[in-house]
């Protein structure tokens, strides 16, 4: 039987041999072990919520606006895509960002029931500052870290990605 192999990082002589049956448990529990390393999701969630509070914009709406920038004039059924969500839960996300006169949603001209998303002057004004409070965050998130272990860290984070895509297909 095929087996996996990983190292504690508390103690490099301690190992897991895990069999490939038992390979989705392993990695449960690994997955539940790097959860504790890098401290509990919720509580970034809240810094990250607390550095934005002076811009008046959710999480949510922070990452609409920031796929937004990436190419201004994409359809909010794109944008649905790209960002894994429902038609729906996008629609809700957009009405309120055009409330608030960060976005606004245009008809295209060929077909009326098209609509494609632009941030406004007040928009860029936000994503210049979102962009300035993301690097500060990260700064702090990384402090003590190599770039190379970051980069290795994004990597193995791709590629369990991938391979849970590859799952749902």
């Amino acid at each position: 039987v095929p087996t996996y192999e990983l190292r504690t990082s508390k103690c490099a002589s301690k190992k897991l041999v895990c069999p490939l049956r038992s390979l989705l448990q392993c990695i449960s529990n690994w997955t539940k072990r790097a959860r504790h390393c890098v401290g509990d999701h919720c509580k970034r969630r809240i810094a990250i919520d607390d550095k934005f509070k002076p811009l008046e914009i959710t999480r949510s709406q922070a990452w609409l606006m920031a796929y937004v920038s990436r190419g201004d004039g994409q359809t909010q059924s794109d944008l649905a895509a790209q960002m894994s969500l429902g038609k729906v839960a996008i629609g809700g996300l957009i009405d309120r960002l055009e409330k608030t006169e960060m976005i606004e949603r245009l008809a295209e001209a060929k077909d009326r029931r098209v609509k494609r998303i632009y941030l406004t002057e007040k928009g860029r004004k936000v994503i210049r500052s979102m962009r300035k409070l993301t690097m500060e965050a990260n700064k702090e998130i990384l402090a003590g870290i190599s770039m190379k272990q970051v980069k290795q860290a994004a990597a193995v984070l791709a590629r369990i990605k991938k391979n849970t895509e590859s799952m749902m297909e």
